[in-house]
Formats: structure tokens, C-alpha cells, sequence
């Protein structure tokens, strides 16, 4: 299928419709914070060491499109700071499930203003992570009270904490991308 091309955004464009992705993108996302991903059908064409070709497009029934397949950011939870990301995005941890596996990924979500300790509480039982800042990830160290941390290597003892008089812990199951693990402040 032939589209126009209005604007040739990539991996930190934002956009409200497929013209506003050059060749080779595709604008995905929820239908309010859509973006321009890759297609790609190996995770060598989606950026090291992070980057993996395993996010599905699916139709409006949630199947699976043939061949449709994007890649995730290449960006780094613990210290981009969103810099493969639009701009107001910030760097998560994801999981996706392609071809019948789970896979641990970093990719773009909208940025909150939460910093340490920052109540991300929405409902009795769940967290929204769209309200902690960049590099900082909605979590819960009790099981109920969610609260924004800040994202640390624990592949590289966890120094983002050291300023934060915190203690780098990791998760369970542990959340590796890239070959990096990755833990939270507490």
C-alpha cells in the first residue's frame, strides 16, 4: 500500500498519522500518544544493544499482522533520560510477547514529573508509570503502595543511587535488556 510522506519523522517523532512517518516507519501507539516506530524483521536493524525487532502490530482485534513487526528503543531507562525518545517521553522497561515468548525491552512512554518517593499510586492494586520522570519507573516494594524510583544499572553497581543515599536493588524475576541489568532505587 502506497501513503504520502508529510513529514519523514523516525524514532523520536511523535505523530497522529501515518504520513507523519517516513519509509520504513509506521506510527503506533495508543491513538492519544502514538509514535514513529521502525519495522524491522531482525534486531540487528533496530540499534545495540538495546534495541530488539520483536514489538507485534496487531489489527483491531488484537490478532497479529503477518510480517508487521517494529523494533523497541534502543534507549537506556537509567540514564538517557529519554535521548532515543520524543521530546516530554522517557526511557521504560516493557515486556513484549513475540512469537509465543516473552522478551524484556526498554521503549518510549509519556513522561511524568515524579521523582524519588513520588506517590504513583492510580487505583488500590496498580501504578501508572506516566507519572514518574524520566528515568524514574512506578514500582512497589510491599505489594500496594506504588511509588516512582529511580532506574539503576545493577550491571554497574547501581551508582545512581549514591546520590540519592539509596541502595540499588534489583527485580524479581530479574529485568535484563541489552545484557544490562536493570534494579530500582530504594
Amino acid at each position: 500500500m502506497c501513503r504520502a510522506i508529510n513529514v519523514a519523522g523516525k524514532e523520536t517523532s511523535t505523530c497522529t498519522s501515518y504520513s507523519e512517518c517516513d519509509k520504513g516507519y509506521v506510527c503506533i501507539g495508543d491513538g492519544t500518544h502514538d509514535t514513529c516506530k521502525r519495522y524491522c524483521t531482525q534486531n540487528s536493524e533496530c540499534g545495540t544493544p538495546r534495541g530488539q525487532c520483536v514489538i507485534q502490530i496487531v489489527d483491531g482485534a488484537q490478532k497479529a499482522i503477518p510480517g508487521a513487526v517494529v523494533c523497541s528503543s534502543n534507549c537506556d531507562p537509567a540514564t538517557s533520560a529519554g535521548a532515543y525518545c520524543p521530546a516530554n517521553y522517557k526511557c521504560a522497561i516493557f515486556t513484549a510477547t513475540f512469537m509465543g515468548a516473552d522478551h524484556d525491552i526498554t521503549d518510549c512512554e509519556i513522561q511524568g514529573a515524579g521523582g524519588q518517593g513520588s506517590s504513583c499510586q492510580n487505583g488500590v492494586n496498580a501504578g501508572d508509570d506516566t507519572k514518574c520522570a524520566a528515568n524514574y519507573s512506578c514500582t512497589t516494594t510491599n505489594g500496594t503502595t506504588f511509588a516512582c524510583r529511580r532506574y539503576c544499572n545493577r550491571t554497574t553497581g547501581g551508582t545512581e543511587c549514591a546520590a540519592l543515599g539509596k541502595t540499588c536493588i534489583g527485580f524479581n524475576p530479574a529485568l535484563t535488556v541489552g545484557g544490562t541489568e536493570y534494579g530500582v532505587c530504594n
